[in-house]
C-alpha cells in the first residue's frame, strides 16, 4: 500500500501507478493528500485495478462517492465512535451521514494541570493534620 500525503514520502500521482500496474504485488493505495478530486482521477484512470483507501478523514465522506472501498484512520484507535461515520457512508445511510458529519466538533480533553509546589512553600505550610487538634 501506498500512503499518499506522507510528509517523508512524495506524493504519487495516478499516473504515476499507471505505470506499475503490471506489477501484482501492488493492490492498494491509501489516498491522503487531501485533495478527494485525486480519487476521481485515480479512478477515471486506473479503473478497478487497486483499492482505493481513504487516510484524509476530514474528505472521508467526499471520498466515497468516487470510489473509496475502505478506511485508514489512526484517531479511529483512540476514539471508535468516530468510525460511525464511515459505518454510514458505506451503508448508504447518506441523510444520518451528512448529520453526524455537521455536527460540531468535540473540543479536545483537558489534561489536569500538574500542581508545582516550591520546597519551602511546603515547608511553611501549615500541617491541616495537626492544626485541625
Amino acid at each position: 500500500m501506498n500512503v499518499n500525503g506522507s510528509e517523508v514520502l512524495p506524493v504519487l500521482t495516478p499516473e504515476m501507478f499507471a505505470e506499475l500496474t503490471p506489477e501484482s504485488t501492488l493492490a492498494a493505495i491509501k489516498e491522503s493528500s487531501g485533495g478527494a478530486r485525486r480519487i476521481t482521477d485515480a479512478v477515471n484512470l486506473l479503473g478497478n485495478r487497486y483499492i482505493l483507501f481513504s487516510g484524509a478523514g476530514r474528505l472521508m465522506l467526499e471520498s466515497v462517492l468516487p470510489g473509496v472501498q475502505c478506511r485508514v484512520s489512526c484517531p479511529v484507535n483512540a476514539f471508535p465512535a468516530e468510525n460511525a461515520l464511515w459505518d454510514l457512508v458505506a451503508s448508504g445511510r447518506w441523510r444520518e451521514a451528512r448529520e453526524f458529519y455537521r455536527r460540531p466538533a468535540a473540543p479536545p480533553p483537558r489534561r489536569p494541570r500538574a500542581r508545582r509546589h516550591h520546597p519551602r512553600a511546603l515547608a511553611t505550610r501549615p500541617n491541616l493534620a495537626t492544626a485541625a487538634r
